[in-house]
């Protein structure tokens, strides 16, 4: 009984799969576009298993709703209910920077601060923790982007402050091959920081609190490295095949040396880019994480462009810590673990960056 119906699967995926290639010409353009999003997210999507999610049942259960009439809205409804199930923080639907589609954040972070006017509060929250720790004020460079700049830092007598609120300069750097502009612009802007403003202090808070993350995080935590050091492995989905596993390094970039005590600050809204940053920082000696562990999103987006316009991206590596341990939806672990409140905003304190503060005071 069993073997007939592995048989009927495979009948059934072999079908699927061979209609893509059979008689596509012939189709309308949002069948066309169905069949490449359905295929795109078939070859190349990591999590299929591990997310428990039957994609060849999805494709029966929409394919037959696709047809020339299907106005766009109502295509591109179709497919963020075949995503939505998938719960994956990687997985866009969007035209030029509009998003269309992103999961709902049900971070710890997010159940605090509910909007964006709170998140607003918080940041400013914070700002005025540093102020009245005697830091000076807080300056923001870098072109903005939902109303942040790239960068903020600050110093305190012999303390320095970096806050990263994301790891790329242009939103469209972040697509059709411009990250190879977009990479050296960002930490063109972080060396300036530090080299002129930060290099002499001698400790470092580093906030990556709510960073939607991008790419370049690896190459600025070189930066505070002059050693090689494994920190990862990982496994790429292309085409319906994994590679093997890569070892990936810290790797010294030998642009500036950093070994002083830093206290990096991470929540479950530190992602994919800013996650990579800080699992390499957190194989140095002198660095303390603390927070709450990072999101556990750590796959760079692999995306794709429609006939009619529209972009949508998937999440196709894996990443495991060195015991290969999968650190999706896991995150890297914090050493002080501390969830800033709603309750800090009528407090007047933000207890990370007081923790943070208190940890490079004592030495630690």
């Amino acid at each position: 009984m069993l073997k007939g119906y592995f048989i009927v699967c495979s009948l059934i995926v072999i079908t699927i799969q061979s209609g893509f290639t059979q008689g596509y010409d012939k189709l309308s353009e949002p069948e066309q576009n169905f069949e490449t999003f359905w295929h795109f997210f078939n070859d190349n999507y990591a999590f299929f298993d591990e997310k428990e999610i039957n994609w060849e049942e999805t494709y029966r259960t929409y394919r037959d709703k696709v047809d020339s009439t299907l106005t766009e809205k109502e295509l591109i409804d179709v497919f963020i209910q075949m995503v939505d199930p998938i719960d994956d923080g990687h997985i866009y639907i969007l035209r030029n920077k509009d998003f269309l589609y992103g999961r709902e954040s049900t971070s710890l972070f997010a159940k605090e601060f509910k909007n964006d006017s709170l998140i607003n509060q918080f940041w400013l929250n914070s700002d005025n923790t540093l102020l009245n720790q005697g830091f000076d004020s807080i300056i923001g460079v870098g072109n903005i982007f939902e109303n942040q700049h790239l960068l903020y830092y600050s110093k305190k007598e012999d303390i320095g402050y970096l806050r990263i609120s994301r790891f790329f300069v242009h939103f469209e750097g972040l697509f059709d091959g411009k990250s190879v502009v977009d990479i050296p612009e960002f930490l063109g802007l972080a060396d300036s920081i530090m080299n002129n403003y930060l290099l002499d202090t001698e400790g470092l808070i580093i906030d990556l609190r709510v960073n939607p993350g991008g790419h370049g995080g690896p190459e600025l935590a070189g930066r505070f490295t002059n050693e090689k050091i494994p920190i990862c492995l990982k496994t790429e989905r292309i085409d319906g095949k994994y590679s093997d596993h890569d070892t990936l390094y810290l790797e010294p970039q030998n642009v500036y040396s950093y070994n002083k005590p830093i206290i990096l600050l991470v929540n479950d809204e530190t992602v994919s880019s800013a996650e990579k940053f800080t699992l390499g920082m957190s194989a140095l000696d002198n660095v303390i994480l603390v927070g709450t562990n990072t999101e556990g999103s750590f796959s760079s987006t692999h995306d794709k462009e429609l006939t009619n316009g529209l972009w949508f991206t998937l999440s196709n590596q894996k990443y495991y810590n060195m015991n290969m341990d999968l650190l999706e939806e896991v995150g890297v672990p914090v050493d002080y673990k501390i969830q800033n409140k709603i309750e800090e905003l009528e407090v007047g304190v933000d207890n990370v960056i007081k923790k943070a503060s208190e940890l490079l005071q004592n030495g630690n």
